[in-house]
């Protein structure tokens, strides 16, 4: 319940509500929205500064374009592939530590793949676009 609060960035009234309906005594469900309102917007700027679900945050990428040379009777076709680089990095580690590790991700793509990843991001992008 009280994640869902945070998430919802739930008001007062709102999380007394939830509480009520999932069974909380009236007097517990008044207390805790008085608690809530007096310290929500302290909650939820801490919350917003850590990080969640990840160790690892996308610090950057690079890409290239990757053409196999048709020189040997193995190769019948060229076939151009996409190679694109995630540089990711230790979330729990502050920013701009030259100590912080980090890893890099290569993902390759031929050019049906490529397009399909793309129609995905837009989608992506439009349900995010939907949300503001």
């Amino acid at each position: 319940m009280y994640a869902k609060a945070i998430e919802q960035q739930a008001s007062p009234h709102d999380l007394a509500r939830g509480l009520k309906e999932a069974g909380a005594a009236a007097g517990h469900c008044e207390a805790l929205a008085v608690a809530w309102g007096r310290g929500r917007d302290d909650v939820l700027g801490r919350v917003k500064g850590e990080v969640f679900g990840a160790p690892l945050y996308l610090d950057s990428t690079d890409w290239k374009v990757h053409v196999q040379v048709k020189g040997s009777p193995a190769v019948e076709e060229v076939k151009p592939k996409a190679v694109i680089r995630l540089n990711l990095k230790d979330a729990t580690a502050k920013r701009g530590d030259p100590k912080a590790g980090g890893e890099g991700v290569n993902l390759e793509f031929d050019r049906k793949q490529l397009t399909k990843l793309f129609v995905q991001l837009e989608d992506i992008q439009h349900a995010l676009d939907d949300l503001m």
